[in-house]
C-alpha cells in the first residue's frame, strides 16, 4: 500500500507550490490527494486558474494520511489560517507526528502564527514571513528549504521544485529524489 498525502487547497493558492509536490510526489508513488478547504471541489488559484480538487476537508478529517502540504499564495494561505477547521485540523496531523510539509507564506501565516507550531523549529518561508516564524518562537532561516523535527519548510514558487524533492527524499528515500531529478532533467 503507497504512502497517503494530502495537499491542502483554499482560494487563492500558489499554483506551482501545490502542482509541483503533487507533480512530483505522484512520480514518486505516492497517493496524493487534493483537498478543498470549502464547500466546493472547485478552487480558483492565485493566477486564477480554476482547479477540481479531489476531496473535501470536511469529508477526509478522520482519514489517515502520512504526509500534509501546505502550500503559499495570497490569499491562500491566509484563508488557511482563518479557518477553525484547518487549524485544527493542521494540530491534529502535527500531534499524530505526521509530517508537515509547508512552502512560502504557510510557514509563517499557518504553521507558526495560526497554530504555533513552529515554537523551537527551524523554519524558512517567504521573505518577510521571517519575523512571524521569529515572533512565534520559530528560527528562521534564510535556506531554499529547511528540514527540522516534523516539519519541511521552503520559500517561493522558485524553490517549488527543491521543496518537492526534499519531501520526495525526507518521505521516500535519497534514491528515490535523485532518480527523479534525473528522470525530470533536474541534473542539466
Amino acid at each position: 500500500m503507497s504512502k497517503k498525502a494530502f495537499i491542502l487547497l483554499a482560494e487563492g493558492f500558489e499554483d506551482v507550490e501545490a502542482i509541483t509536490p503533487l507533480d512530483v510526489l505522484n512520480r514518486a508513488g505516492l497517493d496524493v490527494k487534493t483537498v478543498s478547504i470549502t464547500e466546493s471541489h472547485e478552487v480558483v488559484s492565485s493566477s486564477k486558474m480554476t482547479y477540481k480538487a479531489h476531496l473535501l476537508l470536511k469529508d477526509v478529517l478522520e482519514e489517515e494520511i502520512q504526509l500534509l502540504v501546505i502550500p503559499g499564495g495570497m490569499p491562500g494561505t491566509t484563508n488557511i489560517a482563518s479557518s477553525e477547521m484547518c487549524v485544527d485540523y493542521i494540530k491534529a496531523i502535527h500531534k499524530k507526528g505526521i509530517l508537515i510539509a509547508a512552502i512560502c507564506a504557510a510557514p509563517g501565516y499557518v504553521l507558526a502564527e495560526a497554530c504555533g507550531l513552529l515554537k523551537g523549529v527551524k523554519a524558512c518561508g517567504y521573505p518577510g514571513t521571517d519575523t512571524k516564524i521569529k515572533e512565534n518562537g520559530g528560527i528562521p532561516l534564510e535556506e531554499p528549504v529547511v528540514v527540522d523535527k516534523n516539519f519541511i519548510t521552503s520559500r517561493s514558487p522558485g524553490t517549488a521544485m527543491r521543496f518537492a524533492y526534499t519531501i520526495v527524499k525526507e518521505f521516500v528515500s535519497e534514491e528515490k529524489a535523485n532518480e527523479l531529478k534525473g528522470s525530470m532533467l533536474m541534473n542539466l
